[in-house]
């Protein structure tokens, strides 16, 4: 009974879906896996960075340090400035000792339970992985 009852709320589901837009057709179906399970040690966050623009994102593969602190939930990244960039050449004194120079950005959160529902989707060999999220960091100079 159980296999029958989901196998008519599939063929409505994909009736609605033939009828409800006729000029857009589906043109393909992916198997959806959804993953819960995690090690009871790990955390699965997004890391968002609001005050840049999506056309200047950050080079977080020249990351020179993370720092965390659980008990305040704080993240810290590290980066280096961008070479050429205005302000970096405006900001750094080639004279000046190592630890004066502006050359590297902090970045800088506190973390936020996100609620839930949110989740973070991986395609891998045509199918759709979701995986829910724990929590959120703004990372903000």
């Amino acid at each position: 009974p159980r296999d029958a009852s989901r196998r008519a709320r599939t063929m409505a589901a994909e009736d609605a879906l033939r009828d409800e837009d006729g000029d857009n057709p589906v043109v393909r179906r992916i198997p959806v896996f959804f993953n819960r399970a995690r090690a009871a040690d790990q955390t699965l966050c997004v890391l968002q960075y609001p005050l840049r623009p999506a056309d200047r994102p950050y080079d977080i593969q020249h990351v020179d340090a993370v720092r965390y602190k659980p008990k305040s939930g704080k993240l810290e990244i590290e980066l280096p400035r961008n070479k050429g960039e205005a302000a970096n050449e405006r900001n750094v004194d080639p004279e000046a000792a190592p630890n004066l120079r502006a050359d590297r950005r902090a970045l800088v959160s506190t973390e936020t339970p996100v609620r839930e529902g949110y989740c973070v989707a991986a395609m891998h060999e045509g199918t759709l992985h979701l995986t829910p999220v724990d929590a959120a960091f703004q990372m903000r100079p």
